[in-house]
């Protein structure tokens, strides 16, 4: 929707440092608690922001974090029961 609406000018990121905070941002909308975490990042930087902003962010209030964190778990465990077996056997 982001990119069909023009509303993001890219669709990836590599980031230039390594950050440790930065392996641990989850940012998709995939649950209610994922639009949460989105909700709360666009109340604090408004609409144009850098990466930079962003990383600052998390590592200021690192709190945010645990507004996604248990859905990792939640969505490993969703993607492994959803992944097909394509593998040929040998009756």
């Amino acid at each position: 929707m982001f990119f069909a609406k023009n509303l993001a000018s890219i669709s990836y990121l590599q980031l230039e440092e390594k950050s440790q905070i930065a392996e641990k941002i989850r940012l998709t909308l995939d649950y209610k608690e994922d639009l949460n975490l989105a909700r709360e990042i666009f109340s604090r930087l408004k609409i144009d922001f850098s990466v930079n902003e962003l990383l600052d962010l998390f590592e200021k209030n690192p709190k945010l974090l645990e507004i996604t964190e248990p859905l990792i778990e939640k969505w490993n465990t969703n993607y492994n029961k959803n992944i097909m077996d394509f593998s040929m056997k040998n009756d």
